[in-house]
């Protein structure tokens, strides 16, 4: 085995060990782009304006809890080169698990935080392929980053975060120049 691919498979996750990331809570989550590169659009004039793949991205977020009925969406933000985003995973009334959706990922439970992410990153990719001017893949870095909010406070705090992520853009830790 290369080097390459050893360090590839001794990665270490960044998922709290033994947590059900299937159960009903709110998610705080970050998605880059790949070697985080600006692609989803720029700022002009202190206004952020999405490109076509970054109105795409957008437009995928919003449909993520028709394609996911387990799922909800709170505050988001589509920057340049990320999305910060809170998502709601639902509790099933009748059984007291988590509601499922559709299966998209072989290795993850359809109801999870992770299968959901995985759904929304697949689906931006293929019908990114249909632009004027499609990107040339990878468009995302591999995994995405997450916080499980724990409290009314966090929440609150998360939102205001997310709500003025692009007027700090110049000091955000994933701003390119």
């Amino acid at each position: 085995m290369q080097k390459q691919n050893r360090a590839f498979y001794n990665r270490r996750s960044a998922r709290l060990r033994d947590y059900d990331y299937s159960q009903a809570g709110l998610y705080f989550v970050t998605i880059c782009t790949f070697q985080k590169a600006c692609r989803f659009g720029e700022f002009r004039g202190g206004t952020l304006i999405l490109n076509e793949l970054g109105k795409l991205v957008q437009e995928i977020w919003l449909h993520i809890p028709v394609s996911r009925s387990n799922t909800t969406l709170d505050k988001f933000v589509v920057m340049p080169n990320h999305v910060h985003g809170i998502i709601g995973i639902l509790e099933n009334e009748n059984t007291g698990k988590c509601a499922t959706a559709t299966p998209s990922a072989k290795t993850l439970p359809s109801g999870s935080l992770g299968a959901t992410i995985g759904q929304f990153k697949s689906v931006v990719t293929k019908q990114s392929r249909a632009l004027p001017d499609p990107p040339k893949p990878p468009i995302w870095q591999r995994n995405y980053h997450e916080h499980i909010i724990r409290n009314e406070t966090e929440l609150n705090e998360i939102r205001k975060y997310i709500l003025e992520n692009p007027a700090h853009w110049t000091n955000d830790d994933l701003y390119v120049d």
